[in-house]
């Protein structure tokens, strides 16, 4: 990485033992001992969740550098916290834009250092983990990275914990159970790679996001398998908008239809009509469920707080921990209100998330550019 002496010093320990700037961990004290201990218990699942770090190789005093990379190793100060577990991110680790080598560097420190602990972790693809923001700006569009850049990277940590549950490697999509939660993380980049004769990829990444066929038979096999649990789903991108509209640019709303499906313990077949990769023909059989419900969908892409319901699953979206100053065009609307400050709380932004199967209640409490406390209904 060209930037070596700023990842020495900016991020010292990344390579090492984990360390924190002095005014973030004084916050996150504050943080744990005002907001966290009261509104998190030990029987609930509880989760240290942040997305969207858009870590690049370079210093940005406003704007997307190397501070999303930092963001990611301050979440583990929530280790010692032994109600949480669980750290998850949610996606985007990388912003995509620099050299292929770069970003696999950033994508094996950011893998580091969510597995610096005997916490598991979750990570999720999103939508510019592929690295297509870089090969958009050269000359050629040559996919700079391959077919299996992202998974040789993630897959060997993740899939090595004893924790996780799994039925292939291939897909994306695994989960965690404690007691009667059950979460499952799914993959909403889940895209073909195809390349055609000048080495430019048929789909950008950062543009299609999808589910295909095989995710989608996997997630039955474990629904099916579902009874007494109270189900809470994670992934990058939101599935549909308020409106009930596709909020993917494949099968989005037949995702939210297999949900809705499982909490009315139905029996049918997802079929998409579609004639290419993308095409859905999936049996499933739920009618012999029970006690068991998908309450919530938690993802990040949009770089907003919000949470809307839709067919009586509350969407939960969560803001980008990636720095984005005022007076930055992609900078939303939301994150503006926040004027975000590098070297205050407003530079970053995360989240614990306490399931609590007893009262049925989630808790989502932010830290940084988000809400302290909101409050949902399994």
């Amino acid at each position: 990485m060209k930037n070596v002496n700023l990842l020495d010093t900016y991020a010292n320990g990344m390579r090492g033992n984990i360390s924190y700037r002095k005014f973030v961990e004084e916050y996150l004290t504050e943080f744990n001992k005002k907001i966290v201990e009261d509104n998190t218990s030990y029987g609930s699942f509880t989760l240290a969740v942040i997305t969207d770090t858009h870590a690049k190789d370079t210093y940005n005093s406003t704007f997307y550098g190397i501070n999303g990379l930092v963001h990611t190793q301050e979440l583990s100060f929530f280790d010692k916290n032994y109600k949480i577990d669980l750290k998850a991110h949610l996606g985007d680790v990388i912003d995509g834009s620099d050299s292929p080598e770069n970003s696999k560097t950033l994508l094996r420190l950011t893998l580091k250092t969510l597995n610096n602990s005997k916490l598991p972790f979750a990570i999720a693809k999103g939508n510019h983990d592929d690295n297509d923001k870089f090969d958009e700006h050269t000359f050629s569009k040559k996919a700079s990275f391959n077919e299996n850049t992202y998974s040789k990277i993630v897959n060997p940590v993740l899939y090595n914990q004893p924790q996780i549950k799994y039925i292939s490697e291939e897909t994306g999509l695994y989960y965690f159970d404690k007691g009667a939660v059950r979460t499952i993380f799914i993959n909403t980049s889940d895209v073909p790679y195809k390349l055609n004769v000048m080495g430019v990829k048929k789909y950008d990444v950062k543009k299609i996001k999808a589910v295909r066929q095989k995710q989608v038979e996997e997630l039955v096999e474990i629904l099916e398998k579902s009874s007494g649990r109270k189900i809470v789903v994670f992934g990058h991108s939101p599935l549909v908008n308020p409106k009930g509209e596709s909020s993917l640019a494949y099968n989005g709303i037949s995702m939210h239809e297999l949900f809705v499906a499982f909490n009315q313990k139905l029996k049918g077949k997802v079929d998409n009509k579609l004639d290419n990769e993308f095409s859905l023909n999936v049996d499933f059989d739920f009618s012999h469920i029970k006690n068991a419900k998908i309450s919530a969908y938690i993802c990040g892409h949009r770089h907003i707080e919000k949470n809307y319901m839709f067919d009586d699953i509350n969407y939960i979206l969560l803001n980008c921990s990636a720095l984005m100053g005022k007076n930055h065009g992609l900078t939303t609307n939301y994150n503006k209100k926040w004027n975000r400050k590098i070297n205050e709380p407003s530079e970053f932004a995360g989240y614990i998330i306490d399931i609590n199967p007893k009262t049925e209640i989630i808790n989502v409490l932010g830290y940084g550019a988000a809400t302290n406390i909101r409050q949902f209904q399994i």
